[in-house]
């Protein structure tokens, strides 16, 4: 399996892939059921030791895909559509997830993609999919990162493309140094990265909007290729508001 955004990620993937299997179920990183698996009290870092004492036993690194990111996840599927997903991001700001779960002095980000065709909510207020940046309620922002559907690869990615830059550019990087136009006479890629550096829109659409286009194309089909479920664009947009 080609590597996708990091280590940590692939081997997510990997081990929630379905296979040959037209329904399922799956947890990240491990079954939880039976524990509290959203946060949805007072104090958030009680809840997060409670989780990792239950679920990995007193070691919070075997919830984590970053020194400083937890990622928990809670997907189901139905003919090989997703018909549920609740992932969450416990990202420490400050330092470390060892570090947070040792004492509660650490600043963090907290994000909750939920999709879930059988808790729609009042008409058009609750968009699917949606993240939440706290426990409960409003406000729900929509996410729509691509046109593919792949929504567990897309919100992890939004993870490291907000978080992790540099890990997420290696990755980038990488993809583009296998393609056809690496190293050509064509190859526009680090004119390109020194563009966005300067600011310079111009140069970027006007001399290298071709390969601009080309360099999304294939982050958007190694990512494809990395994960076969699918939510149903169609059924989304024919339950959501256009926002």
């Amino acid at each position: 399996m080609q590597r996708i955004l990091s280590q940590s990620v692939t081997n997510i993937l990997y081990k929630i892939n379905p296979g040959k299997r037209p329904d399922g179920e799956e947890f990240i990183p491990y079954r939880f059921d039976g524990i509290i698996s959203r946060f949805s009290g007072d104090k958030f870092h009680d809840w997060f030791v409670t989780f990792v004492d239950n679920i990995s036993e007193e070691d919070p690194s075997r919830i984590a895909i970053e020194d400083n990111i937890a990622f928990l996840g809670h997907i189901k599927w139905k003919e090989k559509k997703l018909t549920y997903l609740n992932l969450q991001a416990i990202i420490i700001l400050d330092s470390d997830i060892e570090s947070f779960y040792l004492k509660d002095d650490a600043n963090y980000h907290y994000l909750r993609f939920d999709y879930d065709l059988n808790n729609l909510g009042p008409l058009f207020k609750e968009q699917l999919p949606h993240v939440h940046i706290q426990p409960k309620g409003a406000p729900r922002f929509p996410f729509h990162f691509s046109d593919s559907g792949n929504s567990i690869v897309d919100f992890l990615e939004f993870i490291y493309i907000n978080y992790k830059y540099d890990t997420w550019y290696d990755w980038l990087e990488e993809l583009w140094e296998s393609a056809p136009e690496f190293g050509s006479e064509n190859d526009q890629f680090y004119n390109i990265v020194d563009s966005y550096k300067r600011n310079n829109s111009n140069s970027l659409l006007n001399e290298h909007r071709n390969q601009l286009n080309l360099i999304k194309k294939y982050a958007k089909d190694a990512k494809d290729r990395a994960y076969p479920l699918r939510i149903d664009l169609k059924n989304v947009s024919a339950l959501n508001y256009p926002m």
